[in-house]
């Protein structure tokens, strides 16, 4: 995309040009301050024109919960003047919605119609965003993962297992991957920031485990954002969701870690009211960032009856997997519940030898019954592996072949696998495991 003076900039490239870092240019976005930006889906990008040194910028300091700050001492001083005015503004904001309030009340006593005062009130919908349709139907849908393929991008997942079963050395895993880009599963992967709240470890088993994973001091961890044993309000209430909230915004996490669920609410573990909570101040806060939740939790004396506590633990997620350890270091992570179609349960192998510590996709893989057919007939149609899951769907349909979405999304990723262009690979029967949220 290009403005009238020129290709738009990147957050980071703005940042140079104003001399500042890129964090600070987060928290603006999130105080509503500084230089103007242009949302593209998940992309945040400024005009060259509108972000120079001379042009005019104010900030807030936040408040980090977490104990550290991410600018040097010197930005401090203009950041706190900075704050100063946008305090001010807020202030003379909240004077002018009070004279707003007043005006309607007075204008009611005179006598004034409902029709005519409702001229003095702002719109309903001034503050809320409305989906905008025609985008809405163009954007491909094929179910994009953060981490190949168990963690689904900006959803909420559960992760509980027995206590000892090997759950923070998994997850860690997958969330140091990701930060480095590194191959995860035989799978390619596009670096993000993660956010990794740990109640947990010690700081050794963190070192120890790093070092298993073939991570060193030469390794660009700056993706991720480590916080150990964090002092945090209750992730339940309120003032609990607006921390982790602030953070995100400020290091422009597109993945949070909570290990683990229970050391994070105040209320009690088997209360509904609790994880409505959660989801109400937390659970939402994330959502409306688009950005991924990993929640890992503790099961029960019967694993089968799902995690410890409230049933309403699990409504707001949009997948839950049980973890279980077998034989010969297999880890099954079983997809008991799911919202999200083209999730599925897999199996993976810790491998340990010279070169480290790595997890493996077991090789017996599942697919729901007629994906092979519809990956065939995909073929037939000389249709491209990398075909999106919408085109897929409307391929097969105007060729006379209608099959379920659920399907047409297998077929593509059964593609994607290396089975194609004639290549047997045997489907096994039988649906996927999980049920539909």
């Amino acid at each position: 995309m290009t403005s009238e003076t020129g290709t738009l900039l990147t957050t980071s490239e703005t940042a140079d040009r104003l001399g500042i870092r890129s964090e600070l240019l987060a928290q603006w976005r999130y105080q509503r301050t500084g230089p103007p930006f242009h949302r593209l889906g998940r992309l945040v990008r400024y005009d060259p024109m509108k972000s120079t040194p001379g042009s005019k910028i104010s900030g807030l300091l936040l408040a980090h919960e977490f104990g550290r700050s991410l600018m040097p001492i010197s930005e401090l001083g203009s950041i706190r003047s900075a704050a100063r005015d946008a305090t001010e503004v807020a202030i003379e904001r909240n004077r002018a919605e009070v004279e707003r309030a007043e005006a309607v009340g007075d204008h009611t006593a005179a006598g004034f119609h409902r029709g005519e005062v409702a001229r003095l009130q702002p719109a309903p919908l001034a503050n809320l965003e409305a989906i905008d349709w025609g985008p809405f139907w163009g954007r491909e849908r094929t179910g994009a993962f953060l981490v190949d393929p168990w963690l689904a991008a900006g959803r909420q997942t559960a992760l509980y297992g027995p206590a000892k079963s090997g759950k923070s050395e998994l997850v860690l895993y997958a969330a140091a991957g990701y930060a480095t880009g590194r191959d995860l599963y035989g799978r390619e992967a596009t670096p993000g920031v993660c956010l990794y709240l740990d109640f947990e470890m010690t700081e050794d088993d963190v070192d120890e485990r790093l070092r298993d994973f073939g991570y060193g001091p030469d390794t660009d961890l700056s993706r991720l954002v480590y916080v150990q044993h964090p002092t945090l309000p209750p992730l339940d209430t309120k003032r609990g969701g607006d921390a982790p909230a602030a953070e995100i915004d400020a290091v422009g996490a597109e993945l949070v870690v909570i290990d683990t669920l229970s050391k994070v609410v105040e209320g009690e573990e088997n209360s509904n009211d609790t994880f409505v909570g959660f989801a109400r101040h937390t659970g939402k806060r994330l959502r409306q960032r688009d950005c991924g939740l990993l929640r890992v939790d503790h099961s029960g004396k019967d694993t089968s009856r799902g995690a410890r506590g409230a049933s309403a633990k699990m409504d707001d997620v949009d997948a839950v997997y049980r973890l279980t350890q077998r034989d010969r270091g297999v880890v099954s992570l079983e997809l008991t519940h799911r919202r999200v179609a083209w999730l599925d349960s897999i199996t993976l192998r810790r491998v340990e030898d010279n070169s480290g510590v790595r997890y493996i996709i077991d090789e017996t893989k599942t697919w729901p019954d007629g994906t092979a057919d519809a990956a065939a007939r995909l073929d037939e149609l000389g249709s491209p592996l990398d075909i999106g899951g919408n085109e897929a769907v409307s391929l097969l349909r105007e060729n006379g072949y209608p099959t379920r979405r659920e399907i047409a999304l297998a077929a593509v990723r059964y593609r994607k696998d290396g089975n194609h262009n004639g290549t047997t690979t045997k489907e096994p029967t039988g649906n996927r495991s999980g049920t539909t949220a």
